[in-house]
């Protein structure tokens, strides 16, 4: 019997194995489409950029055009305020019926009542790959499509690819339809073959932002807009999200708590997410930081203020070349930088 086959009306899944995770979260959509006999409503929203309130308000409403709901609030980290802690820990007592909800986390610490409304059957965590047992996995993955791989090209895949067997799993799978059977991958073929089929997030576009890299910075952008599932405001309430957590880690930095200290505070627990986040700490400086967190809120302004697509994706061009080559001072403003 699956898993999630005895489905909880609310979750709470913690850790960065994002592979193990969404295989979890698929096994609780199939079951409750097999239990609709029809496709199911599905929504996706961010604990930084959709209330609380919205969020139960959709799980109370009756389903348009399915039986049943299934509802992701991702970052679930960010829920601290009491007002939704106590508007979760109601609905808890009294869930919808036809819907679940799941709160997600790549850390391993949200606050306390947000596991009470959980509970311990609602609760899971998701640990990733031992390094001892990444090297294994990556060479496995590989010898089951019948395709070689040398020590170096590990290395250099598991330096370039998420730390997730789902990561894993995808890359993996491109790079041997990229050779075909038989053959060896190469640190070419995977510098060659990662970097076209790379899919590209916020995250990925503050990777580039934090490494002061505005030619990547504009291309990454282009292609979240391009491909339509993010919205200019989105986008940059995603951007300014990643924004505040580095500078609480710089402003760490600057009482001399030690890196170790600083990420286990901010429950940045990925290898790549911490390496990330030195890089910013070391190209930016709090009171910069703090100049960038006021220019977001200028430019959530000007994109809410009207203006067609186009409008908009030249005000997210101009706040990068803001951020990455003025650090912080709008592009507009004539006055000395920082």
């Amino acid at each position: 019997m699956s898993e999630a086959a005895s489905l909880q009306p609310l979750y709470l899944l913690l850790g960065p194995e994002t592979g193990k995770k969404n295989a979890f979260i698929a096994d609780i959509r199939a079951t409750l489409a097999r239990d609709a006999g029809e496709a199911l409503d599905e929504y996706h929203f961010y604990a930084f950029e959709t209330p609380v309130p919205e969020v139960v308000a959709i799980l109370r409403n009756a389903c348009l055009f399915a039986s049943r709901k299934l509802v992701l609030f991702s970052c679930a980290e960010n829920i601290r305020k009491d007002g939704d802690l106590a508007l979760l820990a109601e609905y808890a007592k009294n869930p919808a019926r036809d819907g679940v909800l799941v709160f997600t986390s790549d850390g391993l610490q949200v606050d306390k009542k947000l596991l009470g409304c959980a509970g311990a059957k609602g609760t899971l965590k998701f640990w990733e790959l031992f390094d001892s047992e990444k090297k294994g996995w990556v060479v496995n993955c590989f010898q089951r499509r019948k395709v070689r791989i040398g020590p170096d090209a590990v290395e250099l895949f598991l330096e370039l690819v998420e730390n997730t067997t789902e990561e894993f799993e995808r890359e993996c799978e491109a790079l041997c339809l990229f050779k075909g059977e038989g053959a060896e991958v190469t640190c070419a073929d995977i510098e060659t073959c990662l970097y076209h089929s790379r899919q590209e997030t916020v995250f990925s576009l503050f990777q580039t932002v934090c490494a002061l890299d505005l030619e990547m910075s504009l291309e990454i952008l282009g292609k979240l807009l391009l491909e339509g599932e993010s919205k200019p405001p989105g986008l940059l309430a995603g951007l300014l999200w990643q924004f505040k957590n580095l500078l609480a880690y710089t402003r760490m930095l600057a009482l001399n708590a030690p890196p170790e200290e600083a990420f286990a505070r901010l429950k940045i627990t990925s290898k790549r997410n911490q390496r990330m986040y030195g890089e910013g700490a070391r190209n930016f400086s709090p009171r910069q930081l703090e100049s960038i967190i006021v220019l977001c809120a200028d430019f959530d302004e000007e994109l809410r203020s009207g203006g067609g697509s186009e409008t908009q994706s030249r005000l997210l061009e101009l706040f990068l070349y803001s951020v990455i080559c003025r650090k912080g001072l709008n592009f507009l403003n004539q006055q000395d930088g920082i």
